[in-house]
């Protein structure tokens, strides 16, 4: 059976919570059990407000080698206090169409 979007971010958010110090790219999606695309996919864009990437960059700005994604502090917070995922992104969402 085929994961829906929700199920993918509740996936990777999942992972992310148990390192929040950061883990890397490919370890991430082995976890998380998706591929390595649709991980990139997911950090570069529904969770791009809610993530931060570290790593080498080459001179068109793209990552290359080693990434490291951690979830940024405020977002950690709010989820280890037991806040809703699907709340943060639709209220972050909703924050940047204004």
């Amino acid at each position: 059976m085929r994961k829906t979007n929700n199920d993918v971010l509740r996936a990777i958010v999942g992972v992310l919570l148990r390192y929040p110090q950061g883990i890397w790219l490919r370890r991430l999606a082995q976890e998380a059990k998706i591929p390595p695309s649709t991980l990139h996919y997911h950090i570069s864009k529904s969770l791009s407000q809610i993530t931060q990437s570290s790593g080498a960059r080459g001179p068109d700005g793209n990552y290359f080698g080693i990434r490291v994604i951690k979830l940024k502090q405020g977002v950690l917070k709010r989820l280890e206090r037991g806040e809703n995922l699907e709340n943060i992104l639709t209220e972050l969402k909703t924050l940047s169409m204004m």
